[in-house]
């Protein structure tokens, strides 16, 4: 990233905190808009009233890629667990970014996320995989591990990917939230 893109960024991020925040110094009656923005939190605020307060969340999982096939996923593999039909070809052109979650991130099952959100991922190891995606379908609930062991998946996101994608094999230094990371 050259020094331009950096001043850039650096640049748009405070022109957005400014947007989100308000140009007022209260936010929830008296409380420090810093220390709302060192725990990671933003609020909307219009004429100095808190309209909505967003907390970041940050979850450490497993990434892995997954492709809609019969052998990965169930005799119906374009058909996605919140009723989404995958359309091959925008799959192949990279325009559809679509994942699957396991069942702990899932509301459904007492997670955070529900079907439609959209999410961001952020792996330093598998960079293709960086960006922004929609939740549509749920993982199974088990796997084999790499000896074979069957387990329950926990804090694992599934990829939807092409056939000859750049993405491969299990990722567990990921993180995923619901906002930029």
């Amino acid at each position: 990233m050259t020094s331009s893109q950096k001043t850039y960024r650096f640049v748009l991020i405070g022109l957005i905190i400014f947007l989100l925040c308000g140009a007022t110094h209260q936010c929830e009656q008296n409380q420090n808009l810093s220390a709302l923005l060192a725990k990671k939190d933003t609020c909307v605020v219009v004429h100095d009233t808190v309209i909505h307060h967003y907390h970041q969340e940050l979850h450490h999982v497993t990434l892995t890629k997954y492709n809609p096939t019969i052998a990965q996923c169930d005799s119906t593999p374009l058909n996605t667990a919140d009723g989404g039909y995958i359309d091959t070809v925008a799959l192949q052109q990279g325009s559809l970014r679509w994942c699957a979650l396991s069942r702990d991130l899932l509301t459904r099952w007492g997670g955070p996320f529900n079907y439609g959100d959209t999410i961001h991922v952020y792996s330093p190891h598998m960079p293709p995989a960086n960006g922004w995606w929609v939740v549509h379908d749920t993982m199974s609930k088990y796997t084999h591990d790499e000896n074979g062991n069957l387990i329950v998946r926990t804090k694992w996101i599934d990829i939807l990917q092409p056939m000859d994608s750049r993405i491969y094999g299990i990722n567990r230094d990921v993180l995923l939230s619901n906002k930029p990371i």
